[in-house]
């Protein structure tokens, strides 16, 4: 079993039609997107984090039950549901997103909410998004990322969202402390440029494997992926695929990389050391084959694990 905390929120999906402008009220939020996706990739999964009791917060609510991920962790609370409006950026075939945050249910996860233990069957811990940068729930993650890290492979993906920093400096000093506490740490081309502004690839996955990073995963787009760590590397190039929008595509990336490493028994801190550039390969493929299928749909719709065969 995995846990996954952060953020959980409704994407309000703007979609063009003959009617002129609308919106899709879609569930979303990158690590409640982890957690969805691994649940439909097999990968018994908890999600942490408040959930509204509104009808955003039951539809969120949902969602994950569907996709079978336990929900016994999450405290509830009355707050409302945390939105994003998401505008599709045709130059970029990416998303701009506008978040609603303050007083709202799935960042305001405190530190005396947190189990007082995590089940015994739980090999991981992913965490990640402005969950990290945003009070109170990056102080309650940080607690659990600490307290874990000794017993648990540590999974962090930042997904840095610049427009909800408050004091991007701080931010910056706050991830960089936290970041090589990972185990798997993945990061898309523009977390980078935002993080370490100017930096090389290959010069900050280096820095990360020297500080203890087992894996150190580096997404471009549709440009492919890469992977390094202390006894392997690989480079992999995007394929092609029919993009409706990229929301969720880093997301599925993420759960479809535990899921590989936990079907070949490698979700653990000893064997994520030993990872080969032949074994990369083979979890880039089908992390980006799991992306590719929720490109090709509207919203984070991540693929169950029939549809990726073997």
């Amino acid at each position: 079993m995995i846990v996954v905390g952060g953020e959980c929120l409704i994407d309000m999906v703007e979609r063009e039609g003959e009617g002129g402008q609308s919106f899709l009220a879609l569930p979303g939020g990158s690590p409640f997107n982890v957690a969805l996706a691994a649940g439909r990739l097999g990968l018994p999964v908890s999600f942490l984090s408040r959930q509204s009791t509104d009808e955003f917060g039951r539809r969120l609510t949902a969602a994950l039950v569907a996709s079978e991920v336990d929900l016994s962790l999450c405290p509830t609370t009355d707050q409302p549901s945390t939105l994003a409006i998401a505008g599709l950026d045709p130059e970029r075939k990416g998303v701009r997103y506008l978040f609603y945050t303050e007083g709202t249910a799935g960042v305001s996860l405190s530190e005396d909410e947190l189990p007082a233990t995590l089940p015994a069957e739980v090999r991981a811990l992913h965490v990640g998004s402005f969950s990290l940068t945003m009070e109170p729930i990056a102080s309650a993650l940080e607690t659990l990322v600490k307290r874990e890290a000794g017993e648990r492979v540590i999974s962090i993906d930042p997904n840095i969202r610049p427009m909800l920093m408050q004091d991007p400096e701080l931010a910056r000093e706050r991830l960089r402390a936290l970041l090589p506490r990972a185990d798997i740490l993945k990061l898309s081309d523009e977390d980078l440029d935002w993080l370490e502004p100017g930096k090389d690839e290959e010069e900050f996955a280096f820095e990360m494997v020297m500080q203890g990073v087992a894996l150190v995963l580096l997404t471009r787009g549709g440009e492919g992926a890469s992977a390094r760590g202390a006894r392997g590397a690989c480079d992999i190039p995007g394929g092609e695929i029919e993009l409706v929008d990229s929301i969720g595509a880093g997301d599925t990336f993420m759960a479809a990389t535990l899921a590989w490493l936990a079907e070949k028994d490698a979700l653990s801190k000893g064997a994520l050391k030993e990872l080969t550039g032949e074994q990369m390969e083979g979890l880039l493929s089908f992390a980006t084959a799991a992306a590719g299928v929720t490109c090709a749909r509207a919203g984070c719709d991540p693929p169950w694990r029939a549809e990726l065969g073997d």
